[in-house]
């Protein structure tokens, strides 16, 4: 699990986690509860802050302004996600 605040603020660069479709928070829950250190990962999770929808596009950002970054991500993906990590972590500055 990726704690995308501590990423964002280590690369000193914004940090977009990109989803396929709206995630089931429930059944990620769940799930979470039978690994080890639940809480904690749970906690992450949070951190990692809100979704946001901007279709086709589903995302938590750090570092950045969502509707900036639905348009970064519009600009850089011809189907909706990807390898968007990589290509926003080659952006200069």
């Amino acid at each position: 699990m990726i704690n995308l605040p501590l990423l964002a603020k280590r690369l000193e660069r914004p940090c977009i986690a990109v989803m396929r479709r709206q995630p089931n928070l429930n059944k990620i829950e769940k799930a979470i509860h039978r690994l080890p250190q639940p809480e904690q990962r749970l906690e992450i999770l949070r951190q990692a802050g809100r979704i946001y929808e901007y279709p086709p596009f589903y995302f938590q950002v750090c570092g950045a302004e969502p509707q900036v970054s639905a348009q970064v991500l519009r600009r850089l993906t011809d189907c909706g996600y990807g390898y968007v990590l990589l290509t926003l972590l080659l952006l200069p500055l």
